[in-house]
């Protein structure tokens, strides 16, 4: 669910369409100054988080190091490690490699049959090694559906 969530707000736009609200996008470096911009295309919210690689996380805490921060450079807002985003240093030109959000109002997640996961039990596909393979499921539709309640934060190109 996690990498679905986050491949919809990589899809979204500053434009917005019939089907996604108009979100915020800013191109710049794993900086402090990158962090304060992004946050500041997200309407005024005090549970903003920021969406972003492992990875990505490390670069911006040496960034905060080498800049001699006497404070965290995430101010406040609460870091969600995702692997479903492309760390800074390994993502493309023009990449999203971070998001600032503020997931309450951003992403609706509808639970379409509860919050039960529906099971499968397929006793013929590894009958050979005598094992029983289960399938669980769970459906759920996602969409974004606040105006401003995130911020891509793009890679810029290299010169």
């Amino acid at each position: 669910l996690e990498a679905i969530i986050v491949e919809k707000m990589k899809a979204t736009t500053t434009a917005g369409s019939k089907t996604s609200p108009a979100q915020g996008a800013y191109t710049g470096a794993a900086t402090y100054e990158t962090l304060v911009t992004a946050a500041s295309l997200v309407r005024a919210s005090s549970d903003k988080v920021v969406i972003m690689n492992p990875a990505t996380y490390a670069q911006f805490k040496v960034a905060q190091a080498n800049a001699n921060f006497g404070f965290d450079i995430f101010d406040g807002m609460t870091v969600i490690e995702s692997s479903a985003l492309d760390s800074y240093a390994s993502a493309s030109d023009g990449e999203v490699y971070a998001i600032v959000a503020d997931i309450r109002k951003a992403v609706h997640v509808n639970f379409t049959n509860g919050d039960d996961v529906i099971y499968k039990f397929d006793e013929m596909t590894l009958a050979t090694k005598d094992l029983i393979r289960v399938i669980g499921r769970l459906p759920a539709a996602v969409g974004i559906v606040s105006p401003k309640s995130l911020a891509l934060i793009k890679k810029p190109a290299t010169v």
